[in-house]
């Protein structure tokens, strides 16, 4: 009998993106919340508020609790903030419509240092406007460390501006599917 001839694997690790890694985060962050009482409802949902929508990462089957998950780890720069802050007066606007003003709005992080980098005027906002702060407790260390090391080799290879600038692209994709949306419900 012949050796049978050894075929190349096809399991290859696919390593994943910044991206990949921090969907794959908003997730296992949302299945941990749900662990916890008031929470188990959590599903990802479009809220109105006033002539726009707004997609969030869970709320709670009454709308009495809404939550983003903020993926970054460690200290935020400042082209990091204003996703944070575009959050906080979202929820604003969303805990100002009549019915949601007493809705429990929260950004919760996967990692301490990013909410710690929150200051100043940023987080007395938050406070003003009543919307929490919080960081996931028992996110997973493996998951956390995957997320440190791609957001490292992101920014090695990328540079703040080039973050900055896709960022902004992000921004202008989100804009023009809210009024693409809108456009088709009119």
């Amino acid at each position: 009998m012949g050796k049978k001839k050894k075929s190349k694997s096809k399991s290859k690790k696919h390593n994943l993106t910044l991206s990949e890694l921090q969907l794959k985060s908003v997730e296992q962050a949302i299945e941990i919340l749900r662990e916890k009482p008031g929470y188990k409802s959590l599903e990802r949902k479009t809220v109105d508020f006033g002539d726009f929508e707004y997609p969030l990462d869970g709320v709670n089957s009454t709308g009495s609790r809404m939550v983003e998950i903020n993926a970054h780890v460690g200290k935020m720069e400042s082209v990091d903030l204003p996703k944070v802050t575009e959050d906080i007066l979202r929820f604003a606007a969303i805990r100002s419509q009549p019915g949601r003003e007493k809705a429990r709005c929260e950004i919760f992080f996967v990692d301490e240092k990013a909410r710690d980098s929150i200051t100043g005027w940023i987080k007395e906002a938050a406070s003003e406007l009543g919307v929490g702060l919080e960081v996931i407790e028992g996110f997973p260390d493996k998951l956390h460390s995957k997320l440190v090391k791609a957001q490292k080799s992101r920014n090695k290879e990328t540079g703040k501006k080039q973050a900055l600038e896709d960022r902004l692209r992000k921004e202008i994709r989100r804009e023009i599917e809210i009024q693409y949306r809108l456009s088709q419900e009119a």
